[in-house]
């Protein structure tokens, strides 16, 4: 009897010759038996190709070719395809811890829940990347509990026919179409769960690219528009899509003391939800 795939890995791409090979010899590493990984590329013109056909030999993985450059399309066109129970979205720059798997799988079992957005977290030892991922972390636990659900795109665990009920990511969007979608999903009655274990190990190359006080600026207007339920259905700011746009970053300090911002806004949000 053919086994039931339980998880199918959607990665979108264009020009991921840097970072896919890490994420790919994450899901090797792990040896998953019942996974199929679905890479939805947008005819990427470096290596991302040769390097998606070497692995291929190695993992369950298929390519999809959209001519159409946008994220919420090419994880929908992944979606499409999908057999899993469950559909993973990831980026191409997200980094997976051991175990994410069988983790992840066991949690669902337990929780029979139809929803999940997984912690952010980092092998990086620096502060500044620590201090990010915990505030994020208590924002969107707070989002969450309040009922304005807030999640990354990647990250996001989602039983696949709830995916198709609720029509998938929103394409007409410019930004935070996983707000849109988390939230959508709140309003159709499923409420989502942040597991504890496993977390997803987030990449940092975009505030390292246009610099971390910039990037706060950016992610705290998109929110704005999120939390008032304002679509953002035009280009507030540049935001391109492309790994190869991220090779070179800006010379940017963390503008802010981080041990003691940190620890005063973790007691702060603690506080709240006490």
């Amino acid at each position: 009897m053919k086994q039931t795939l339980f998880f199918s890995v959607i990665i979108p791409t264009l020009n991921e010759e840097r970072d896919l090979p890490h994420l790919l010899s994450d899901i090797h590493k792990q040896k998953p038996t019942n996974i199929e990984v679905l890479i939805a590329d947008a005819y990427s013109s470096d290596k991302t190709s040769t390097i998606l056909k070497q692995t291929s030999q190695k993992l369950p993985l298929s390519i999809l070719q959209t001519k159409k450059k946008n994220v919420s399309h090419q994880r929908n066109t992944g979606a499409k395809n999908a057999r899993g129970k469950y559909i993973i979205f990831l980026d191409a720059d997200s980094r997976l811890p051991p175990q994410f798997f069988s983790k992840l799988e066991e949690f669902i079992i337990h929780n029979k829940g139809f929803l999940y957005s997984l912690r952010m977290s980092t092998n990086e030892q620096k502060n500044e990347y620590v201090f990010l991922l915990e505030i994020g972390n208590l924002v969107i636990d707070f989002f969450n509990r309040v009922g304005k659900p807030f999640a990354a795109g990647t990250g996001i665990v989602v039983h696949r026919e709830l995916f198709y009920d609720l029509g998938g990511f929103d394409e007409s969007l410019k930004l935070a179409e996983d707000h849109d979608f988390v939230q959508r999903a709140r309003k159709a009655g499923i409420h989502l769960c942040i597991p504890t274990e496993p977390t997803l190990h987030y990449s940092f190359r975009r505030p390292q690219r246009i610099g971390y006080l910039r990037f706060l600026v950016q992610y705290l207007i998109a929110s704005m528009y999120t939390l008032t339920g304002t679509e953002i259905k035009k280009d507030l700011f540049d935001y391109p899509m492309g790994g190869s746009l991220y090779t070179k970053s800006l010379p940017s300090p963390f503008p802010f003391k981080v041990d003691k911002l940190s620890k005063k806004l973790t007691r702060a949000f603690k506080l709240l939800f006490e």
